[in-house]
């Protein structure tokens, strides 16, 4: 099966990514306790390394930037979807 670069699709970079989330409406400070906390968490020494050593690049941003890089993602795929015309069959 060819990839898609060799299939004729150009720019279609594809690579997953992984998130948490909360109840609409969280109070700000809550939110940001727990932000913090999963920052703290992915930054841990022994759990740093072990998702290094699977080839996970750690993240670990703020709840603002994570919302903002899934704006950039679903518009990303909307205009590949569109462009391309894709459906699904």
């Amino acid at each position: 099966m060819p990839t898609l670069a060799e299939a004729g699709v150009k720019g279609a970079e594809v690579y997953s990514w992984q998130g948490m989330a909360a109840p609409k409406g969280l109070p700000p400070a809550l939110k940001k306790k727990l932000g913090d906390a999963v920052i703290a968490a992915m930054q841990d020494p022994e759990t740093k390394k072990r998702m290094l050593d699977q080839g996970l690049e750690i993240v670990a941003s703020t709840p603002e930037d994570f919302t903002a890089f899934q704006l950039r993602e679903w518009t990303r795929w909307k205009t590949l979807i569109d462009t391309r015309h894709i459906t699904a069959d």
